[in-house]
């Protein structure tokens, strides 16, 4: 089971995520002081990376990441949710509009919060090689 906790500026630790009913009477809890980045995190960092090289914005390359990596990933592991969203893009005349147009579509979409741990890991791998092979090296701490 895991807990989402919060802590104040007091070092006071909240409960903010998880059912804290569920919890046995006694158990160990491991505090930890540096965190790694969240997955959907890295997504940001790494599109102010691939920007500086491409001379694109932060905010279209994330959504370029989302468009071309994001929904093949989604396709792949969640393809239930991948045929609700291409049905709505394809009422929408997506595949008619511009480059521009296509990503501003894109943003409004939540496509990697919908992937699980293998589809994002999936994802990565995929932005990872593809500009790896442009020379942008973008790195990930598993």
């Amino acid at each position: 089971m895991r807990l989402k906790l919060a802590k104040d500026s007091n070092d006071t630790l909240t409960v903010v995520g998880g059912d804290i009913s569920k919890l046995p009477k006694y158990f160990e809890v491991e505090l930890v002081e540096k965190r790694s980045i969240p997955a959907n995190a890295i997504y940001h960092v790494w599109a102010k990376q691939i920007s500086d090289y491409t001379g694109e914005s932060p905010r279209t390359t994330t959504n370029r990441m989302k468009r071309d990596y994001g929904l093949p990933a989604l396709a792949n592991d969640q393809p239930e949710e991948y045929q609700k969203i291409m049905w709505m893009l394809d009422r929408c005349g997506y595949h008619e509009r511009t480059d521009a147009q296509q990503l501003g579509m894109i943003e409004m979409l939540p496509v990697t919060r919908l992937l699980s741990t293998k589809g994002h890991n999936f994802l990565r791998d995929s932005v990872q090689h593809y500009w790896a092979e442009q020379g942008v090296y973008l790195e990930y701490e598993r």
